[in-house]
């Protein structure tokens, strides 16, 4: 667990939240071969990103079920795979999750 969670970047875990990474961790293989569909990305690169993306998502824990997290994260890849701007994605998350807050 420690090696996931320091690749995911994550600085602590909810008790709640660790069958989750568990759960993300078997798909970051699969997850960084769709985000190297897009030819702007290194390997490095598309490390990078899926963090963020986790990171993101993880920001907002409450909002999200096991389901709905995992469907997000690869919604966000595949948008990315297609050259779409890391920002626009991760800003449009942004203003959704904060959009549900104040409904």
């Amino acid at each position: 667990m420690r090696a996931i969670r320091g690749w995911l970047g994550v600085s602590r875990v909810r008790p709640s939240s660790k069958r989750l990474y568990a759960t993300q961790a078997s798909r970051i293989p699969q997850l960084l071969a769709i985000l190297r569909q897009n030819p702007e990305l290194s390997e490095q690169d598309a490390k990078n990103e899926l963090r963020w993306m986790n990171q993101a998502v993880d920001h907002e824990p409450s909002l999200l079920d096991e389901r709905s997290r995992d469907a997000t994260i690869m919604d966000m890849v595949t948008r990315r795979s297609r050259c779409e701007p890391l920002q626009y994605i991760l800003g449009l998350f942004a203003l959704i999750v904060h959009a549900r807050i104040r409904v």
